[in-house]
């Protein structure tokens, strides 16, 4: 149960109404172009959090061990197909989904891990950096920018930044947090000033290339605000029921057994 409950529904509720409005493309009737414009080209980062703020708060960590790996393992297949899908879709907000459901598949598992976190598992940004870097100037390091961006900065921002989000034994690192969403801010801020439209040379080609996963920086900030600014507390179905004024009902323990 979330105790902050307000702000559940402010967060999912707010992020699931642009996400439709921005799909059924009626966004623009509702708001000045140029804020609709600049809201619709986050899509991505919407679908993003929605999914990943409540795979944290409602199933990582309430069900048992195999019962969520074996969940884990469903969505991970579903996500998959749900991105190869999208890529058959001529509706091109619909299409561009692909990038954040791909990106799901694979965060869905990581997420899951135990923590603290292997160090294998840091191979997962690595290889998001490594791979655009490798295969620079092909259709495959363009059309998965958004996709590696958020490979990079979801796991730096729940591993590095704020460990309480998924180790609530961690502390909260209030002033990490704040420095953080100041430079997810600024970066892509920064950049969408310097991008050249026409790049010469390897800079301005990397610049033109960090230009396209804003998403990824969205979605960390929104992240961190839900979970990190608003400290969201959720109460497992365990303790909830040993805590529950039911608890004592004859009635309920006759229909829990």
């Amino acid at each position: 149960m979330l105790r902050q409950r307000p702000f559940a529904i402010i967060y999912f509720g707010g992020l699931s109404a642009l996400t439709v409005l921005i799909l059924a493309g009626v966004l623009g009737d509702l708001l000045p172009q140029s804020v609709a414009g600049t809201l619709a080209r986050n899509s991505e980062a919407y679908v993003m959090v929605l999914v990943l703020s409540a795979w944290i708060a409602l199933i990582r960590s309430r069900w048992t061990k195999w019962l969520t790996w074996s969940v884990t393992l469903v969505l991970t297949l579903v996500l998959v197909a749900i991105s190869l899908l999208l890529l058959q879709v001529e509706n091109s907000s619909l299409r561009t989904l692909n990038e954040s459901t791909f990106a799901l598949a694979i965060l869905v598992a990581y997420v899951r891990l135990s923590r603290p976190l292997p160090v294998w598992a840091w191979a997962l940004p690595a290889v998001a950096v490594a791979l655009p870097m490798v295969f620079a100037g092909t259709t495959f390091a363009t059309n998965g920018a958004e996709s590696f961006g958020f490979l990079v900065l979801i796991p730096c921002t729940l591993d590095l930044v704020d460990r309480s989000i998924l180790e609530p034994a961690q502390p909260e690192r209030l002033g990490r947090v704040c420095g953080w969403v100041a430079f997810l801010i600024l970066v892509p801020a920064v950049i969408a000033l310097v991008r050249p439209d026409s790049p010469v040379g390897v800079m301005e080609e990397v610049l033109r290339y960090l230009s396209r996963p804003t998403e990824a920086f969205v979605s960390a900030v929104l992240l961190l605000l839900y979970f990190s600014l608003g400290r969201p507390e959720w109460v497992s179905w365990k303790d909830w029921k040993r805590h529950s004024p039911q608890r004592h009902d004859p009635d309920f323990a006759k229909d829990s057994t």
